[in-house]
């Protein structure tokens, strides 16, 4: 709804108030902060002065040892108000440039008539007026600025300490101010007006995903705030905002919570690095600090370190794409891959430790140097003995604290024995005091070898423990009696052949992972971080039962907010299906779903496109922003014609404004193939191949496997292969799906051969085909395009 000349007016008058009143505040808070800094430059010194009073009667000393302490706790008091300060010229310096982006008019009810109603506008921080202390911008996620995001004109509320207050929304207007500057205002009926939205999601994708304020629908902002128990789950279709919700939401928990909870109590486990780089800029951008990150493959490397190598997740994936059924090995990892990470081998695994706490856990014999101070017999003696009667972890806790005992009584009998050794071996020179010195300094360095040794229980070896479960059948039958799906006997025995094959080149397969990592946490005792209040899982439908096993005992105080889309599950053979483990898990009456249908990435042809590849689709909502539907792109056999092709299809998108192009590939050897195609081709020279141990998010021309680029999105996407010889098994639907649903405005599919079994149940009417460039003529054996 278009503005009046004078409410324009009134509303610039407005912004050149609020910035005058950020500009007076930036001054006054860089006059506090400059005190408070000197102030800290004053106490240090005075602390430092008073340490060096080292000659000085005693009394005296005791003295200044008392007034260091106490400087030292005014030293903590003003460092902490001079961070203060920093951060709230932080704040202020963002707000610079958009002071707020929403205003609504709310009437309460019950008041007086002829009363104005509240002007309520609404940014990224709160402002508050320096000398009334009235409020000048509310926090977007203060509980009164959540009627922009809930409701039209009309009828609204909005929750505070005492209940609910009632009213009506009069005025709903949308700003975009940058750089101080009023660039655009209109007025909205409903929940956040389509033009803006549309302007916001008609902008091209970046390197950096951008916060979502702005714009945040009902059912998103729902998902924010939401705190009705204690896990949520979030299901949310390909596009529907499901990572800037986490983010949105640990910004909203940040300022609710702010005097309880901070940055770096809480963590997200993300995919990968670069999909840690990619989101790095959301929370600063809302004024917040960056909360931990992290990655699962992370916490195991560092947890199995000494043990074995894990396999990542992706080199898993990459090997079950592009090895086939029947080639060695490929079926027993199949096989495995399903077994492993189900709830039926997690119970196998608990049947085998209670089994472990009467026999069978593996040790290693702790050495003093070339020989053997304890053997793996004594070891087991103590563990099955003396300290039968208390849990696993606490019998090799007090299994240390012996060992540890009789150190001393090792060290004093192994130094004089060298000792007299070195008083007869004339190659020992020195006195008989120097002699003794030598002796206690070289056993001094054998046992302190044994004392890192016994506490970081490496006595005990948790992989012959785990291998032993393939080795022995019996020993596994008897630790999976009663669990479901156990597989037929020639199946185990290949998994188990396999399984030992890789443990023993000193490689852990991804699908041992989880159940290694388990049983090892189990044994010594679960190393828990207390001071994680909050866990953020992102591609949530990528985590099997061992890893929210592992995670909710690492974070046994934690709350937990899950985001994922069960049709993007890509890992082939896990077959997850829903999130029923993670309600058994942590209880139903502790967890909360949240469903989003609607996806805003894409236009709506391409929703109606991508959608219509899955069973079920039709339950996914395309926002009403409008584009070209996505293309089929008949390409030619010969690799070195259909690279040409291909440039073809990235010059066309370029000349036509198209600032970010990926090439998605189904896997890295296809993507290796296509970049070095590419190049040959005379592709672009920025054209970038993107692999797993990228750190950085380029967003410009890339080439990229389809299971890096989950998450991530493009302003124009060419599917390498959408062929039904590259795309043709059941379990690689989801594999298309994710691919397709990265394009925001344009969406190419090019095929070579005949089109996947997907695409055959697509109505026509949801897509074009056309030729590619320099098709025609160029390849006898290429064939025609289809369609025209």
């Amino acid at each position: 709804m278009s503005i009046n000349p004078e409410a324009q007016k009134a509303e610039e008058i407005r912004l050149a108030l609020t910035l005058r009143e950020i500009d007076a505040q930036l001054v006054k808070n860089q006059s506090v902060s400059d005190d408070r800094r000197d102030d800290v430059i004053d106490v240090r010194k005075m602390i430092w002065e008073e340490m060096r009073l080292d000659n000085a009667n005693w009394a005296f000393k005791f003295e200044a040892a008392g007034d260091v302490v106490m400087n030292s706790l005014e030293l903590a008091r003003i460092e902490r108000g001079y961070l203060s300060a920093q951060a709230a010229a932080r704040k202020l310096r963002l707000m610079r440039s958009t002071p707020y982006f929403a205003r609504i008019d709310f009437q309460e009810d019950g008041a007086p008539a002829g009363q104005e109603p509240e002007q309520i506008y609404i940014g990224l921080s709160s402002l508050l007026d320096d000398r009334t202390l009235e409020p000048i911008v509310y926090d977007w996620r203060s509980p009164i600025a959540s009627m922009y995001y809930d409701f039209t004109l009309g009828d609204a509320r909005y929750p505070t300490d005492e209940g609910h207050v009632d009213g009506e929304i009069l005025l709903k207007r949308q700003f975009k101010i940058v750089n101080g500057l009023l660039q655009l205002m209109f007025d909205s009926g409903i929940r956040i007006g389509d033009d803006m939205l549309q302007f916001m999601l008609g902008k091209s994708s970046d390197d950096k995903m951008k916060s979502i304020v702005t714009t945040i629908q009902s059912e998103q902002n729902q998902a924010i705030r939401y705190e009705e128990h204690p896990i949520l789950i979030v299901q949310g279709a390909a596009g529907s905002g499901k990572t800037s919700i986490a983010l949105q939401r640990v910004a909203y928990l940040l300022y609710k919570y702010r005097k309880s909870i901070q940055a770096d109590q809480m963590i997200l486990f993300s995919p990968n690095p670069m999909f840690s780089d990619y989101i790095s800029n959301v929370l600063p951008e809302l004024g917040e600090d960056n909360m931990r990150q992290t990655t699962f493959q992370d916490f195991a490397e560092h947890r199995l370190s000494g043990f074995i190598l894990p396999e990542d997740r992706y080199t898993q994936i990459e090997a079950m794409l592009t090895g086939n059924p029947g080639e060695p090995g490929y079926d027993a990892k199949a096989a495995g891959t399903a077994y492993k990470s189900s709830q039926a081998f997690l119970q196998v695994i608990r049947n085998y430790l209670v089994l472990l706490e009467e026999e069978g856990l593996a040790f290693d014999a702790i050495p003093y140097g070339a020989q053997v101070w304890k053997n793996e017999k004594a070891l087991a003696a103590l563990f099955y003995g003396d300290f039968r009667h208390h849990r696993m972890d606490v019998r090799l806790e007090r299994m240390g604290e012996l060992l540890l005992g009789e150190i001393p009584l090792l060290e004093e009998r192994q130094a004089r024995k060298l000792y007299k050794t070195m008083l007869r071996h004339p190659k020992y020179l020195g006195t008989e005091d120097e002699l003794k010195q030598q002796s206690k300094k070289h056993v001094h360095t054998k046992t302190n070898a044994i004392k890192s040794f016994v506490r970081r229980l490496q006595f005990i070896n948790p992989l012959r423990t785990y291998r032993q479960l393939f080795a022995d059948q019996e020993l596994f039958l008897r630790a999976a009696a009663g669990t479901p799906g156990i597989p037929e006997p020639e199946v185990w025995k290949d998994i188990c052949t396999y399984t030992l094959e890789q443990l023993d080149s000193g490689t852990a397969p991804h699908e041992d992972v989880p159940p290694l990592l388990y049983l090892l946490e189990s044994v010594t005792g679960w190393n828990s971080f207390n001071s994680i209040r909050h866990v953020i899982l992102d591609e949530a439908q990528d985590y099997s039962p061992f890893q929210y096993e592992i995670i909710r005992r690492l974070f046994p105080r934690s709350k937990l907010t899950l985001l994922g889309d069960l049709n993007q599950a890509i890992t082939p053979n896990m077959r997850i299906e829903s999130y029923g483990y993670v309600e058994e898990l942590y209880g139903k009456e502790q967890t909360g779903i949240l469903r989003l249908s609607k996806s805003y990435r894409s236009t709506s042809e391409i929703v109606e496109f991508t959608k219509a590849l899955l069973p079920g689709g039709e339950a996914i909502e395309a926002f009403s922003r409008s584009g070209e539907k996505p293309q089929l792109v008949k390409l030619a056999a010969e690799p070195e014609l259909k690279a040409r092709q291909v440039v073809g299809l990235i010059g066309k998108l370029r000349d036509g404004g198209s600032p970010s192009v990926a090439v998605i590939c189904r896997t890295a050897a296809e993507s290796q193939a296509a970049y070095e195609a590419l190049q040959a081709a005379g592709a672009p020279a920025h054209l970038h191949l993107v692999t797993r141990e990228e750190t950085s998010f380029r967003n410009t021309l890339v080439v990229i496997p389809v299971y890096l680029a989950k998450g991530l999105e493009f302003d124009s996407v060419i599917v390498w292969d959408g062929g039904a010889s590259v795309y043709g098994r059941e379990e690689e639907r989801k594999l298309f799906y994710t691919a397709c649903t990265r394009a925001m405005n344009t969406l190419y599919v090019g095929y070579t051969g005949e089109k996947n079994r997907f695409l055959e149940p697509v109505n026509h009417s949801l897509y074009e085909e056309q030729a590619a460039p320099g098709f025609v003529g160029e390849s006898a054996g290429a064939g025609t395009p289809a369609g025209g």
